[in-house]
């Protein structure tokens, strides 16, 4: 058992049992709510009882600092609470080549916590490849993609779609779209695009960066392609992609968002002579999401998913092209 700022106040204090499990407690002298006494009376009655029990009581870090990272000690309680378990005999080996990919994410999460403190848009992902970009030979017709996961895992599953076109891909995983607001003249007006093709909004409905409003999500877009469209850059709209949910947030239903935000996006194209692509109508199955034959979570394409985006794309890019400014 392990109370995290416990609130456990005497009166709810019932007789300890003789089975009662190991306890490691962990808690702050700064409790905001004052909780700091009721981990030190658990602590005393589970000593007291002869139980086993470990706390651990951090001058600062309030309540509620949870896995926040405030540079303090605080920081570290869960690593206390593993060495707290094996010591219980509580953790199994795991295999090598599982412990090799978890170290591997856990240092990815490490340098993502610290981009989201030092480049929150992560303007140095394309740095180098943009700086090593000539301007457009005459005649050509750059084409950018700015978006998500969705956009930057098109060229690992199709990259003959790429080869030998001026296609060009600025997709950043999980992004959402006021991260690629503030990168968009960095990675696409600074390439001279002839068209940029916008799709964003899903991480948004995701909660990535927190809860947002719809009209802020549709706000960014349309920033967007304002920006392109004062930069001679045409423009394609793309619809969010289909999704009946996320798999690692099994608490949002996105379908209604999706649903609003891409309204919202088609009657802005509509209304200002930009070219709206529609994938949603294309690739959803009667649940409003991405069937398994196109998707593995039900949120990113595979291979079959982008061979049906391809087509699609080339048209509206050839569409956006023919119009006038």
């Amino acid at each position: 058992m392990a109370p995290i700022y416990a609130f456990m106040p005497p009166n709810l204090q019932g007789t300890i049992p003789a089975d009662a499990p190991p306890m490691f407690l962990a808690a702050a002298s700064d409790d905001d709510l004052g909780l700091a006494p009721h981990s030190v009376g658990l602590y005393s009655k589970w000593q007291a009882s002869k139980h086993p029990v470990e706390l651990h009581m951090y001058e600062k870090g309030g309540h509620g600092f949870g896995m926040r990272k405030q540079n303090i000690p605080t920081d570290t309680w869960a690593d206390r609470f593993s060495d707290w378990l094996g010591l219980q005999g509580l953790l199994k080996p795991i295999d090598p080549k599982i412990a090799a990919n978890v170290e591997r994410q856990q240092q990815q999460n490490r340098l993502q916590d610290e981009r989201l403190h030092t480049d929150w848009p992560f303007i140095k992902r394309y740095e180098k490849e943009n700086s090593e970009m000539p301007a457009p030979a005459p005649g050509e017709k750059r084409v950018v993609f700015m978006g998500n996961s969705i956009t930057n895992g098109w060229k690992g599953w199709d990259p003959a779609f790429f080869a030998g076109r001026p296609y060009y891909d600025r997709g950043i995983g999980g992004q959402t779209t006021g991260q690629m607001l503030v990168r968009f003249r960095e990675d696409v007006i600074n390439l001279k695009a002839a068209v940029v093709v916008i799709m964003a909004g899903i991480n948004d409905i995701a909660e990535n960066n927190g809860p947002s409003k719809l009209d802020d999500v549709f706000g960014n877009i349309i920033s967007m392609a304002q920006l392109a469209r004062i930069n001679h850059i045409k423009v394609v709209l793309c619809s969010v992609m289909p999704a009946h949910d996320f798999p690692w947030k099994p608490y949002i239903d996105p379908k209604p968002s999706v649903k609003a935000l891409n309204e919202m996006i088609k009657n802005y194209a509509n209304k200002n002579h930009i070219v709206y692509l529609d994938y949603f109508s294309a690739m959803a199955d009667d649940r409003n999401g991405l069937p398994p034959n196109l998707s593995k979570d039900g949120v990113h394409p595979n291979l079959d998913g982008y061979r049906i985006m391809e087509p699609l794309a080339e048209e509206a890019i050839a569409e956006a092209l023919k119009r006038p400014e």
